[in-house]
């Protein structure tokens, strides 16, 4: 029987988490960042010590877009995931904004579903979040410098050729 472990804003914001056969699944279905409504990198914590009981992390990632320090809280959010040690592997069933990319560049393994986007906005080209997205594609920092300026909405097939992502499903 899984273990659910529910971290809802008063607003029921699309976050949570359960542990199915040894993997904690967390599901972001809401932006990233620091209001009420939103996921914040102290919720993600909450769900990540709710419990030890798991040996992989799989995330599914349908978030549009942050508000309220999202970047600030995707990369804290990236930190927790890969301070775990454990194998993580993110589904993008929808939408991956920049800060939900940033939480996916953690993953060792990235799955697109087939029709999902991953969009890689301007106002996060910041050192940071260029270098988490350069070192998961194994693209140079500038070419991620200049698709952030560029504001660009990428196809699961695209991110499969720039390395941000290794499945299509």
């Amino acid at each position: 029987m899984p273990l659910n472990i529910a971290h809802r804003s008063p607003s029921q914001a699309a976050v949570s988490s359960r542990i199915t056969r040894g993997t904690l699944e967390i599901c972001l279905y809401a932006t990233i960042g620091g209001g009420a409504d939103e996921i914040s990198s102290q919720s993600f914590k909450a769900m990540l010590h709710a419990t030890t009981n798991y040996s992989r992390i799989a995330l599914r990632i349908n978030s549009h877009g942050s508000e309220n320090g999202g970047i600030k809280h995707a990369l804290s959010i990236r930190r927790q995931l890969t301070a775990t040690g454990k194998k993580v592997t993110a589904k993008v069933e929808g939408c991956c904004s920049t800060a939900a990319a940033i939480v996916a560049t953690a993953a060792d393994t990235v799955v697109m579903g087939t029709g999902s986007c991953m969009c890689l906005d301007a106002g996060f080209d910041d050192k940071k979040v260029v270098e988490a997205l350069a070192q998961r594609s194994g693209q140079s920092r500038e070419i991620i410098a200049a698709m952030l300026a560029d504001e660009r909405l990428l196809t699961a097939e695209e991110c499969r050729k720039l390395g941000l992502c290794d499945h299509i499903r």
